[in-house]
């Protein structure tokens, strides 16, 4: 019944752009993660098939959705991209929408995948995070990002370690956190990304803190055009650590308002005998 009426909600509120202006599964990569291999494009199937299964026999409606394509391990972090998954999408059943920069330029687009796709990257780790937050935030959150406002908040300048509290660039667990903000902000008080960190600040969001050395920061903006330092403050180069949005700060902003948000972690189960 639950799954039924937050199907009806949203139907009437469904913008023509989601069904009629899709883009291709192919569109983007992120620079930082590799197209998948023929062995691992098997693995990332096999994780997703396991996602998919948990999905459903939660019968969660909407939930987000994480890989680890590449190791963040020097940086006390694990999971790389966040993204939001739709168990009713029109083009299919658990799709996902997240925010992808074009492998070699400074821009963004936002791209709608399966389930499949979305995982089918050369993972640094099969490991798949899934956060489903209570069935009232389910609703709210859904409704923010297939609306007109998740286009709106979207900036195609794109940075992987944007500042959180700049709108000069924006970077993919950026995009999603801002579009959450737009959820549960008061309605009418996000009308822009400005009006989303301010309602982020004043609600206690928290960074993540990253250290980038001079030798590395030096390599990213000779031969990186999707690393940029110019969104962020004097007093962060010179103690060379930098605020950023992870998916670790987004979950963590989320379980503290969302008091009936579930987590779960998924490792890629090894593969049957003879197979």
């Amino acid at each position: 019944m639950k799954l039924a009426r937050l199907a009806s909600l949203l139907a009437l509120a469904l913008p023509l752009w989601l069904t009629c202006a899709a883009m291709p599964a192919t569109a983007g990569q992120a620079c930082g993660e590799k197209p998948a291999t023929v062995e691992g494009s098997a693995k990332s199937a096999r994780l997703s098939a396991q996602v998919r299964e948990l999905l459903d026999g939660q019968k969660h409606a909407f939930a987000l959705v994480a890989r680890a394509g590449v190791d963040l391990s020097e940086f006390g972090l694990h999971h790389s991209h966040v993204g939001v998954a739709w168990r009713d999408h029109p083009r299919g059943r658990w799709y996902t929408f997240h925010l992808l920069n074009r492998c070699g330029t400074d821009q963004s687009e936002l791209i709608e995948q399966s389930l499949e796709d979305f995982y089918n990257v050369e993972l640094h780790d099969y490991e798949a995070l899934i956060a489903a937050p209570s069935f009232p935030m389910q609703i709210r959150l859904q409704k923010a990002f297939f609306s007109p406002m998740a286009q709106t908040l979207h900036d195609r300048e794109y940075n992987l370690i944007a500042h959180p509290f700049s709108t000069k660039y924006q970077n993919s667990n950026q995009w999603v956190l801002e579009v959450i903000a737009s959820a549960l902000a008061p309605v009418g008080y996000v009308g822009s990304r400005l009006s989303a960190q301010d309602w982020l600040k004043e609600n206690g969001f928290v960074p993540s803190i990253i250290p980038i050395g001079a030798g590395k920061r030096a390599s990213a903006r000779l031969f990186s055009p999707h690393v940029r330092f110019s969104d962020h403050t004097d007093e962060e180069w010179e103690a060379q650590r930098y605020a950023v949005v992870s998916v670790d700060s987004v979950i963590a902003f989320i379980r503290a308002k969302d008091k009936g948000l579930t987590e779960a972690r998924l490792r890629l189960e090894s593969a049957p005998a003879g197979k």
